[in-house]
């Protein structure tokens, strides 16, 4: 990814999905997002591995169990799920 350009108008992230979690960065004073930063670029990485769908998983189960990071989804065996 280029360090120096986002990729929050690419269409292969689903930036709504993507919003709602920086909403709940802020919104729940977990460690805030910013904008260029390394901490934003690693999550963003971290989606775009996966497919629009599995990015809002990725998000979604965050958010319900209120973490404060995104992170791969395991598959039942415990090992990492390639997806």
């Amino acid at each position: 990814m280029n360090q120096k350009a986002l990729p929050l108008d690419n269409p292969l992230l689903n930036s709504e999905a993507w919003e709602e979690w920086k909403d709940y960065q802020r919104r729940e004073r977990k460690k805030p997002i910013k904008a260029g930063g390394r901490r934003e670029k690693a999550q963003l990485e971290l989606l775009l591995q996966y497919d629009i769908d599995t990015q809002g998983v990725i998000i979604k189960r965050s958010l319900d169990k209120e973490w404060a990071g995104l992170f791969p989804i395991k598959d039942t065996t415990g090992g990492w799920d390639e997806l």
